[in-house]
């Protein structure tokens, strides 16, 4: 499948969060963006979110939201990703061809959360950094 060219803001972000923040990502302006960036491995904090889409997207960033039942054929693309066993139709417009190459790649609300929760291991790592470079004096 041959990807698409980011024409709008949300193909783009959706592209550069698929690809794990990847690429270039302008500021967040809108709400969506912002849970985007999230999802991308920015460090951001995002809002309450307000529409049934932003449930989607939150619960994907690993927000501890309850998500609707989807509606719209945009909204069971977002449910299947967000970690619900639904089925879901033929994409048809960009944004759907972007987020079922999201569940192609096995992208889904879990594989986000881990990859945004930094494991013992990496924890660890950043302590004895941490240690070392004081006493080395460093302050990182």
């Amino acid at each position: 499948m041959k990807e698409p060219k980011s024409i709008t803001r949300l193909e783009l972000f959706l592209e550069v969060a698929k690809d794990g923040g990847g690429g270039e990502m302008p500021a967040p302006i809108t709400r969506i963006e912002m849970f985007l960036a999230k999802i991308a491995g920015q460090n951001i904090v995002t809002p309450k979110p307000l529409t049934r889409v932003e449930t989607f997207f939150a619960r994907i960033a690993g927000e501890d939201v309850e998500i609707p039942s989807p509606i719209t054929r945009k909204e069971m693309f977002l449910a299947k990703i967000a970690g619900e066993d639904i089925a879901t139709p033929e994409p048809i417009t960009r944004v759907e061809l972007i987020l079922g190459e999201w569940i192609e790649y096995g992208i889904t609300a879990k594989s986000v959360t881990n990859e945004l929760q930094p494991s013992a291991d990496d924890a660890a790592a950043t302590l004895i950094k941490a240690k070392s470079a004081q006493k080395k004096g460093v302050n990182e």
